[in-house]
């Protein structure tokens, strides 16, 4: 249990190792597919594009997007026991992501990404790509409460963040 949820890495024999966050699976090593989809792999080119991942502690779409030779990747997560977890667990997914933590083309930032997106609104820093993975949104009928709120603010701040073009 890290401060800010359960963490468990689960094994099942058709979908391999799992994470799940409080009680709720987030990915599991059969689920390149889910990234692929999140990061629209064959329709998308990220050659050479400046990328914000919030959230995606789990390292998938960081590896993945790596893969595509973008200029630079930073990916901003706020509790590191998840990454920890996932490097030692689910490596097949992230490949060494989460151990090597910085590289000449991606950074991991363990923190709150709402501070450094205020960070970067202040100071005019832009994106090409702001990818948003992070809490399961809730389904519902009426979009409120303290989780929606949240989103909201995301965002709005997320298209603070991105080029014109972004």
């Amino acid at each position: 249990r890290s401060e800010f949820q359960k963490i468990q890495i689960v094994h099942s024999k058709t979908l391999g190792n799992m994470l799940i966050l409080d009680e709720l699976q987030n990915i599991a090593e059969a689920d390149l597919i889910y990234t692929e989809t999140l990061m629209q792999r064959g329709k998308e080119s990220y050659e050479g594009k400046e990328i914000c991942i919030l959230g995606g502690g789990d390292g998938a779409l960081l590896y993945e997007l790596l893969k595509e030779n973008p200029k630079h990747v930073v990916m901003l997560e706020i509790d590191d026991l998840v990454m920890e977890a996932c490097n030692k667990y689910m490596s097949s997914i992230c490949g060494d992501v989460l151990e090597i933590r910085s590289r000449e083309n991606y950074e991991i930032i363990v923190g709150d990404c709402m501070v450094w997106l205020d960070k970067y609104i202040k100071d005019g820093k832009k994106f090409d790509y702001v990818f948003g993975d992070l809490t399961d949104i809730p389904i519902s009928d009426t979009p409120t409460g303290e989780i929606w709120d949240f989103i909201r603010t995301i965002l709005e701040s997320s298209f603070k963040v991105l080029k014109s073009d972004g």
